[in-house]
């Protein structure tokens, strides 16, 4: 594999696709075919892309981001998976498709725990309501709350938005 230097962020030159391969679990789009055969990228070839795809983040690029992540396929070691649900979700809320980020949201979040879970599970919440899908935002900021104790009116308030007031 060739590296190659894109957005000052090294990458690796491979065929594949990161959200074909994210269909097994429930946030799979089962209607949409891969553009190309997905190839596994080595653990050190994860780990260049996911630091690019951070890069092109921080950098205010989500685009780069999310055309980096879609060209290759994580594989299932727990840290770099995770690592690129996320930035794909952050990516693509930032494109404003939110249905989109609010799944890869939640999939991160499954594999986190303690507060961290907690602020997955509130930006999909989050996302999700601006998807306008009130039941898995609700669903969502109420998991949030196990974990984040301390934004409980924050979220409280969030709820308060979604959930029809039936004590008047």
């Amino acid at each position: 594999l060739a590296p190659a230097v894109r957005g000052g962020a090294w990458g690796v030159v491979v065929a594949g696709a990161l959200a074909p391969a994210l269909r097994a679990g429930p946030w799979a789009n089962p209607g949409r075919r891969p553009r190309r055969p997905a190839v596994v990228a080595e653990p050190a070839v994860s780990a260049a892309i996911v630091a690019g795809a951070a890069q092109d983040l921080a950098e205010g690029a989500p685009e780069l981001a999310r055309g980096l992540l879609e060209q290759y396929v994580i594989p299932a070691t727990p840290s770099f998976r995770a690592m690129a649900y996320r930035l794909y979700a952050e990516a693509t809320y930032a494109d404003s498709e939110y249905a989109t980020a609010a799944r890869f949201f939640a999939a991160a979040a499954e594999r986190a725990r303690g507060p961290r879970r907690g602020v997955l599970e509130a930006r999909a919440a989050d996302a999700f309501e601006r998807a306008e899908l009130p039941r898995p935002a609700i669903q969502y900021f109420r998991a949030a709350l196990r974990h984040l104790p301390e934004a409980s009116g924050w979220i409280a308030i969030r709820l308060a938005r979604l959930v029809p007031d039936t004590s008047l």
